[in-house]
């Protein structure tokens, strides 16, 4: 009996010591989850950056731009950063110290691109073909903020294809932080980008300096509309031959353009190529994100004639798009009634866009000699 009595006290006395204890492991935890959710967004966005040491070079440069730092120091706007590494940073200035180019960006624009003003874009937002407008802005974009244009590779968020996002959503109280491991260089000319692909667009390239048009990839505030490789192909070879080669033309007297460094005549071919080149420069800017504010989008040309550009709601997403918040990814996008589509869309230039399409456009007065060959 006393056997029993004792076994009863020592279990009080076990029940007493627990309920007298603050709290268990899993009352604990959870406390300790809501500590860190309410203290995760304690302090702005400098303030987590100088807490990590991974950002220490990126803070050293932004304690010189004393705006840009008091702007992400503002409690009352949400912004959201995407922060380079240390290695990133040390990437860049290795790159830069070994480069002869003159024409690099200030340190002041590298990092006004890295920041997107007035959002809070957390990283389920950061999906395939989203725009995001930065804190660059340049009048050569008609006076707009530069973007930045995200890729998906393999599950990984990647930005203009060349910086990976490796961590995701550090929280703020004025907004979000990713990290990403290589800084983000403002845009070059239209013309640049292209000369960076020219496995896809040696074509367009060539024709741009048959016709004397190159400077016009430097123009202001523009939209290319850059057949492929392969939709020039489809013009078939006679008529691809009439528009960059004189062959078998009668060579006029007067007109003459320069490619590879030497004068060439302006036959009725080049001629016909250039009013073609020109149907494909819009005078205005134009991102995805302009096409998908309307049904339809008229945008005037070089050659002075309107192309027409319609945002097709794909067959089963309508409704999907929220508070003026439109996902290209539901978009077709085609061009004069079906003559081409946008393959790609918004590559981004200084001076304007890049929207790749699958079929050369033809304008109306415009007669190709060969065109029962085209494919």
């Amino acid at each position: 009996m006393k056997s029993i009595i004792s076994l009863f006290v020592a279990l009080f006395a076990l029940i007493a010591s627990v309920c007298a204890a603050p709290q268990l492991f899993v009352s604990e935890y959870e406390n300790d989850g809501k500590a860190l959710t309410q203290s995760s967004r304690q302090g702005t966005i400098v303030d987590k950056l100088r807490e990590d040491k991974r950002f220490s070079r990126f803070v050293e440069v932004l304690e010189q731009e004393r705006g840009l730092r008091d702007d992400l120091e503002n409690r009352e706007k949400q912004t959201t950063l995407f922060a380079p590494t240390n290695e990133a940073f040390k990437h860049m200035e290795d790159q830069w110290r070994n480069s002869k180019d003159e024409e690099k960006p200030s340190m002041r624009d590298v990092l006004r691109y890295h920041i997107a003003p007035d959002s809070q874009i957390s990283g389920d937002c950061l999906h395939a073909g989203a725009l995001i407008p930065t804190n660059l802005r340049l009048k050569s974009l008609e006076d707009r903020h530069q973007r930045i244009r995200v890729f998906r590779f393999h599950g990984e968020v990647w930005l203009n294809m060349h910086a990976r996002v490796v961590q995701k959503d550090l929280e703020a109280e004025n907004g979000l932080i990713h990290a990403i491991d290589r800084c983000l260089m403002p845009p070059m000319t239209i013309g640049e980008m292209l000369y960076t692909m020219p496995t896809r667009f040696s074509t367009s390239l060539a024709a741009f300096e048959r016709t004397g048009l190159q400077e016009v990839c430097t123009k202001k505030g523009i939209t290319v509309f850059a057949p492929t490789n392969r939709a020039w192909e489809t013009l078939g070879f006679d008529n691809l031959r009439y528009l960059f080669s004189c062959m078998g033309q009668q060579k006029p007297s007067e007109g003459r353009s320069i490619f590879g460094g030497e004068e060439h005549p302006q036959c009725e071919g080049t001629k016909m190529l250039k009013k073609i080149l020109k149907y494909h420069i819009a005078t205005k800017l134009a991102y995805s994100t302009d096409l998908m504010e309307k049904e339809t989008t008229r945008l005037g040309t070089m050659e002075g004639k309107n192309l027409e550009v319609c945002a097709v709601h794909t067959e089963g997403h309508k409704g999907r798009d929220e508070k003026k918040h439109h996902d290209v990814r539901n978009y077709n996008f085609v061009i004069n009634k079906g003559q081409a589509r946008i393959a790609f869309s918004d590559g981004l230039g200084s001076n304007g866009a890049v929207q790749v399409i699958d079929s050369v456009l033809i304008p109306d007065d415009v007669k190709l000699p060969h065109d029962r060959w085209m494919a």
